[in-house]
């Protein structure tokens, strides 16, 4: 009893130095290159928390970055019996001096990279305003999916066993009024940028069916699923609505302006007889039987010359013997 009661007293006396430590106390984190820190405020105990003992907010003397720590997570250096990660109070100091001028830059690093990310919201709320703008112009309410193309960079670490892509461009190539999954239909999109027309080609080595746990679902993409490089795949709403990541794309850039406007697909299945019409980069043209197409200044020297041509053909069928 008489040593539960003295460890018992020991505790207390160390949880209330943890609770008390003056400014200009240095901590270090022992792992992750081994940071270290000054106590720069004592915020007191957390009436909410009391279990986490003192809060104190910290400075990392190396990248002035400030952070926070709780006293129930802090040992003192004479605790340290392994290597395991664990942040030490170290008996090292800084003066009050030191310690507000430390303090002082950090603030100014703080409020610098406040600003930065108040104008990254900004820029990007106007991004997605404007995305909201262009869909209600170009895609359809009642569309149910729409086809994205992702440039994806390769992140992977394997000395640290990490796996992972990084997106650094995304573009709507299209939208589609139903949520199945069609390789035929996101190739169809595929040349509608220069940076994914190699996946129009129809190539069972660019068709990923990932459709499982921890998979990365149905999509086209010339590498494995960390390579870099585009990728294109069926996004659908969620909730409703499409995901902010879309309309801040479709801000940044919109391929639909450039398009042949739905006039002009529609013309894609309209047939002459046996002809078929439809456009290439926005101007009308002609498809025969045979697969030989033209376009309008082609079918208008024909018709001009077209007894010419029609004596041409007699002629060299007597002469061939056709």
């Amino acid at each position: 009893m008489r040593f539960m009661a003295l460890k018992m007293e020991k505790w207390k006396g160390l949880t209330f130095q943890k609770n008390n430590l003056a400014v200009g106390t240095i901590l270090q984190l022992n792992g992750y290159n081994n940071p270290k820190y000054v106590i720069v405020k004592n915020l007191g105990i957390d009436e909410k928390f009391p279990s986490y003992g003192a809060k104190y907010l910290v400075v990392n003397l190396d990248t002035l970055e400030q952070k926070y720590f709780e006293a129930y997570l802090l040992k003192f250096i004479e605790e340290k019996k392994d290597d395991r990660i664990q942040t030490y109070i170290l008996k090292e100091k800084l003066s009050l001096e030191e310690t507000f001028e430390i303090f002082a830059k950090s603030e100014e690093k703080r409020k610098i990279k406040e600003k930065q990310e108040q104008e990254k919201r900004e820029t990007l709320k106007a991004l997605e305003e404007k995305g909201r703008e262009l869909f209600k112009k170009y895609i359809p309410e009642n569309a149910k999916a729409l086809i994205v193309a992702r440039y994806e960079i390769d992140k992977c670490d394997s000395m640290t066993d990490y796996f992972n892509t990084e997106t650094k461009e995304t573009v709507i190539l299209g939208y589609s009024f139903h949520t199945k999954d069609l390789f035929s239909e996101m190739r169809k999109f595929a040349d509608r940028i220069p940076e994914t027309k190699h996946l129009a080609e129809k190539n069972p080595k660019f068709e990923h069916r990932e459709k499982y746990a921890w998979g990365a679902g149905y999509y086209l993409k010339a590498g494995n699923r960390y390579s870099t490089g585009w990728k294109i795949e069926k996004e659908r709403k969620w909730r409703g609505d499409w995901d902010k990541e879309l309309y801040i794309a479709m801000a940044k850039r919109c391929i639909f302006e450039n398009l042949p406007t739905e006039k002009q697909e529609n013309q894609e299945n309209k047939t002459i007889g046996k002809c078929k019409i439809s456009n290439y980069k926005g101007h009308p043209i002609i498809t025969l039987p045979n697969g030989f197409t033209f376009g309008l200044s082609k079918a208008k020297a024909i018709l001009e010359n077209i007894e010419e041509i029609k004596k041409f053909v007699e002629d060299t069928r007597k002469e061939e013997k056709w």
